[in-house]
């Protein structure tokens, strides 16, 4: 039985994002009803029920080279794999706030995160912050890109930064002429 339809809840409408893996499963994060996965046979919700705690209006996620789904959660973050939860990572194991934005990936196959508290990254299941490089009023980031050349862009209430590993560099709408 359907965890939603126990609920007398369907399928919502309100997608926030449609990704496929490797393996061929979809998966599908929406806006406060949790995320799903349809593997060709079976769907699969990641909800409250299911042991995911699910942010309402905030759901972001990412593979990596191993075929790991991360996820953001109302706590932080879920490691997943065969569509199963392999490990929670939250504040009392590193992440900088448990409100998780956005993810993405480095050509490494690091993990990278926005989060209202700064940015982080995650190497072989070990979280690095970097709040010891950025300015102290512009630490609530909503989006996290890495470009090709592995400069970490992260946008935020009213700036954008790019960080190089070791320094960054801020562009404001004081800064930028149009």
């Amino acid at each position: 039985i359907s965890p939603l339809r126990s609920l007398n809840k369907s399928i919502p409408l309100n997608v926030l994002s449609i990704f496929k893996n490797n393996e061929g499963v979809i998966f599908v994060t929406t806006w406060g009803s949790g995320t799903f996965s349809y593997n060709d046979k079976n769907l699969k919700t990641f909800t409250d029920l299911d042991g995911h705690k699910s942010r309402f209006g905030l759901h972001t996620a990412v593979y990596d080279n191993n075929n790991n789904l991360w996820l953001s959660r109302e706590d932080g973050l879920s490691k997943i794999k065969n569509e199963n939860i392999v490990k929670v990572f939250s504040i009392s194991n590193g992440l900088p706030s448990s409100m998780v934005n956005d993810l993405c990936l480095d050509d490494f196959g690091n993990i990278w995160g926005a989060t209202d508290n700064g940015i982080f990254s995650i190497n072989n299941d070990k979280v690095i912050t970097y709040n010891d490089k950025f300015d102290p009023s512009f630490m609530h980031f909503n989006r996290i890109k890495i470009n090709k050349s592995g400069i970490v862009w992260g946008m935020g209430k009213g700036f954008l930064c790019s960080f190089n590993g070791e320094n960054v560099k801020y562009f404001t709408s004081d800064s930028i002429s149009i």
